[in-house]
């Protein structure tokens, strides 16, 4: 079980880190909903709901988890049961989630506009706020 805090944190945990494969994602997450192959300078993308994997050259590339508005599809793998969507995934939350593990941030001033904040942590985990909500994750491995 992987748990959505520990990834928001570390950006890892101990099913995912930089070594992980593709197989290793279609053994532990099962048959994804979207499958798309490499293509030239497209990466290997292999999506569950909310969740995305992205490998180039046989590499992780990125993991995005992305956060709607209408609840976000995530699977049964990650437990977010512990993260209640509607309260702590507002900036103030996840500050204090990050100040708790003594994980830096700093503002991303090219990703971020006048709509969107972007921040990275020191793990490398790109956290978007859109009006003070967090909706996107990004881990760039």
């Amino acid at each position: 079980m992987i748990k959505l805090e520990e990834i928001i944190v570390f950006g890892k945990s101990k099913q995912i880190d930089d070594k992980l494969s593709v197989e290793s994602v279609l053994s532990f997450f099962g048959e994804p909903e979207i499958f798309t192959p490499a293509y030239k300078s497209y990466p290997l993308m292999i999506v569950y709901g909310d969740l995305e994997f992205r490998f180039r050259n046989q590499n992780l590339e990125t993991i995005t988890i992305t956060f709607e508005e209408n609840g976000t599809q995530l699977p049964s793998q990650i437990d977010h049961k512990q993260f209640d969507f509607a309260l702590r995934r507002e900036l103030n939350a996840i500050e204090d989630l990050l100040k708790q593990y003594h994980v830096t941030w700093k503002k991303d001033e090219i990703m971020s506009d006048s709509e969107q904040v972007v921040y990275i942590t020191e793990h490398n985990v790109h956290l978007a706020f859109y009006k003070g909500l967090l909706t996107k994750i990004g881990i760039v491995y």
